[in-house]
């Protein structure tokens, strides 16, 4: 269980952990209290509650990063 006092808040372009359905994506701005995140080597921009946004772990960012220079899109070179 995390800390109370070491709450992690994503910002704008960070690489988060949609809880829920274990994607990976990123954080892209929160708008009447949603997250907007696009999922790694997906074109769809995913409405989630902030509170089902967890931090990736390491493995799952150097996935992710692998995933988007897969993808060949360079709209995701923002994670890398």
């Amino acid at each position: 269980m995390t800390n109370p006092s070491e709450v992690w808040e994503p910002k704008r372009r960070e690489l988060v952990k949609i809880e829920s359905t274990g994607e990976v994506g990123t954080l892209l701005d929160r708008l009447w209290g949603k997250a907007q995140v696009r999922v790694i080597g997906g074109e769809i921009r995913w409405e989630v509650d902030p509170g089902d946004l967890v931090k990736p772990t390491d493995a799952e960012r150097l996935r992710a990063k692998v995933r988007a220079v897969n993808s060949h899109d360079p709209k995701r070179s923002d994670i890398l």
